[in-house]
């Protein structure tokens, strides 16, 4: 699912009223977000390398983002989970 958000809402607001969407997030969050921490990548995107919260099995959840056709998104995520959600967003955007 992809949330209805304005491009340049501060993301982890968006994210966070938004939880278990893919928000759309800007081109200067994205590499904001990039370059803050170094990043974990995963296949189809990046994760800011500090946990954000964690499940209540204990698995740290990271700011996940993930570029589709030129436009960014991000949503709070374990990193197995980010590739999943991914190939899911893919599949929404019609790749």
């Amino acid at each position: 699912m992809i949330a209805t958000t304005t491009v340049g809402q501060w993301p982890p607001t968006a994210v966070e009223a938004n939880p278990g969407a893919w928000c759309r997030i800007s081109e200067a969050h994205m590499w904001e977000f990039l370059e803050v921490l170094p990043p974990i990548y995963y296949a189809g995107g990046f994760a800011v390398s500090e946990p954000w919260s964690h499940t209540a099995e204990g698995h740290p959840t990271y700011l996940c983002v993930s570029t589709v056709r030129g436009r960014h998104y991000a949503r709070h995520a374990t990193i197995g989970d980010a590739v999943r959600l991914t190939r899911e967003l893919r599949a929404e955007v019609g790749l």
